[in-house]
């Protein structure tokens, strides 16, 4: 069983409890979003596999996850990039921001970004990622105008650092 941390709105452990305990209370906790660019300034975004039991075929960070109860937003950067794409690479946290999210009305996590550099194209495929694609930043934002399918959780931090300038 999968235990998380539950925090405060200020990112301070107050507890801990297992992840279907968090979503059936709603208890605030922690998400980490890996960003890869490379020397191109492309963002590797993941298109999220049709298995997945949370938002299937959206556009996401290059990998995500839940961070575990007692592990850093790093750790857990690097853990969920293993996991997902089988890259290791160095890694900074950029960003921590409090989300509460219309898509889970109730539900508030703490989304930690951490990001890193890798220039080889990332051919993966497995249950949670169907493919990961190198994308501009305006390309990104051309998928969101168009009303490409993107998780609430990257479209929230792309937001955040890429503002439309419209």
């Amino acid at each position: 069983m999968e235990y998380l941390d539950v925090i405060d709105q200020h990112n301070k452990v107050v507890g801990k409890a297992a992840k279907n305990e968090i979503y059936e209370k709603k208890l605030p906790h922690r998400i980490v979003h890996v960003w890869l660019f490379n020397d191109r300034g492309e963002l590797a975004v993941a298109m999220r596999a049709a298995g997945v039991s949370y938002k299937p075929l959206h556009w996401c960070s290059t990998a995500a996850g839940h961070v575990s109860a007692g592990e850093s937003f790093l750790d857990a950067g690097y853990r969920e990039l293993m996991e997902e794409c089988k890259i290791k690479t160095d890694l900074k946290l950029k960003d921590s921001v409090w989300y509460e999210g219309a898509d889970a009305p109730g539900l508030k996590k703490i989304l930690g970004l951490c990001e890193g550099s890798y220039q080889t194209p990332i051919a993966i495929r497995n249950a949670e990622v169907d493919r990961v694609e190198f994308l501009s930043i305006n390309k990104i934002q051309n998928l969101i105008k168009h009303g490409e399918p993107i998780h609430p959780e990257f479209l929230f931090l792309f937001n955040k650092h890429y503002p439309s300038i419209t």
